[in-house]
């Protein structure tokens, strides 16, 4: 035999040799098996328990938003309004001046716009007390929002003795929205007395 075809069946034998040895030490649980744990072998610090042949990914949960709900003021219906009537002082002479003042107040939801405002003079006496005895309107071309207030101011002057009794009156627009509906209204105040002596 040729020492080529020695070589071969050297080499054959002694590979069919290695792998009989190593499928036996594997199925008994031999050294072989120790050099193939230690060759799959964890890093140190590495977690094992985290690691598996059949481990599946969990997606996390999807974020879901709901959507907050806003609060809705009610619709406003209607208008709530109040007038006061004041004067800078309830005794005068002839001949001094009175300042009357005359507000209104809007204590509802709705704006109000344009007040015109009347002051009327009734007097105990024929002649006159106060000059002018049947003061102008006084128009403001304004609106007054919720919690708001406006106020007219008359200026009169005693020209008579006697007792006055005031009273006053206002008409305004009400808007319950832009462009409407709205609508006209008014609010009176008094009386209030007014003492002139000589």
């Amino acid at each position: 035999m040729s020492v080529a075809k020695r070589l071969f069946a050297l080499t054959l034998f002694v590979s069919l040799l290695v792998a009989g040895i190593l499928v036996f030490a594997q199925s008994t649980g031999g050294p072989t098996s120790g050099l193939a744990a230690a060759h799959f072998a964890a890093p140190p610090g590495f977690d094992q328990s985290l690691v598996s042949s059949n481990a599946v990914t969990t997606p996390p949960p999807a974020l879901v938003f709901f959507p907050v709900a806003r609060q809705v003021a009610p619709p406003c219906e209607t208008h709530t309004a109040s007038m006061m009537l004041e004067a800078s002082a309830p005794t005068r002479t002839v001949g001094d001046v009175v300042t009357v003042a005359a507000r209104l107040m809007n204590h509802g939801c709705a704006p109000l716009g344009l007040p015109q405002y009347r002051l009327m003079i009734e007097s105990d006496q024929p002649e006159p007390v106060f000059d002018p005895n049947e003061p102008a309107p006084v128009t403001h071309s304004l609106g007054i929002g919720p919690g708001g207030s406006d106020a007219a101011e008359f200026v009169l002057r005693a020209v008579g003795p006697g007792q006055a009794t005031l009273t006053a009156s206002v008409s305004y627009e009400v808007h319950l929205g832009y462009p409407g509906p709205a609508y006209w209204a008014a609010s009176s105040a008094g009386p209030l007395a007014i003492s002139v002596t000589p």
